[in-house]
C-alpha cells in the first residue's frame, strides 16, 4: 500500500482497530492523576485538556469534566478498551469502548461486554460503540444500550487541539 504524506494523518499508518485502541488508551491516560506529574513538570497542559475534552464526550458531559482515569485494561475479557475512573465528585465509574473500524459487532459481543462490566461492579458504567470507519444500517440497530461515538464526533471534539 501506497500511503500519500502530504498532510501526514497517524490513521493512515496505524490502520488497525489495535492501533486505535493504543491511540485512545494513550489520549485517556492524559486524565490520570500520574499524568498529571508530567502535564505539571513538562508543560502538558492542552493535552491533558485535549483527554478531559474526549473524556467529556465519551460520559455524555454537556461539559469538560476533571474526572480521571485510573486504570487501563486492553483486550480484557475481549474487551477492546476497559477504563476505571472517579468523576468530578469522586464517585467511580467504569467505561467500556467497544471499538470498531470498518467492522460490525458480532456474536451478542455489547451485551456480553455490559454483563461483564456489571459483575465487575465499578460503580456508575457507561458503554461506547466507537467506530471510525463506514457506519452501517446494523451498527444503529444493534447498539444494546450503548452510546455511538463516529469518527467525524472524535474529530469534533479534539480539533480545537489540533495545535497541542
Amino acid at each position: 500500500m501506497i500511503i500519500p504524506i502530504n498532510r501526514p494523518n497517524l490513521f493512515s499508518f496505524a490502520t488497525s482497530e489495535l492501533s486505535q485502541d493504543a491511540f485512545l488508551a494513550w489520549l485517556l491516560s492524559w486524565s490520570s492523576n500520574d499524568a498529571l506529574r508530567a502535564v505539571e513538570a513538562e508543560g502538558w497542559h492542552r493535552l491533558r485538556e485535549a483527554s478531559q475534552a474526549f473524556l467529556a464526550m465519551l460520559l455524555d458531559k454537556a461539559e469538560v469534566t476533571t474526572a480521571k482515569i485510573v486504570e487501563i485494561r486492553l483486550q480484557w475479557k475481549n474487551i477492546d478498551l476497559y477504563f476505571h475512573g472517579v468523576d468530578e465528585r469522586g464517585d467511580p465509574f467504569s467505561l467500556v469502548i467497544e471499538d470498531k473500524t470498518n467492522t460490525q459487532e458480532h456474536d451478542q459481543q455489547l451485551e456480553r461486554y455490559k454483563e461483564i462490566a456489571k459483575k465487575e461492579g465499578h460503580g456508575n458504567l457507561y458503554l461506547v460503540y466507537l467506530k471510525t470507519g463506514w457506519w452501517s444500517p446494523a451498527d444503529e440497530r444493534n447498539l444494546q444500550g450503548y452510546k455511538a461515538i463516529r469518527r467525524e464526533d472524535v474529530c469534533k471534539c479534539l480539533r480545537p487541539f489540533s495545535n497541542c
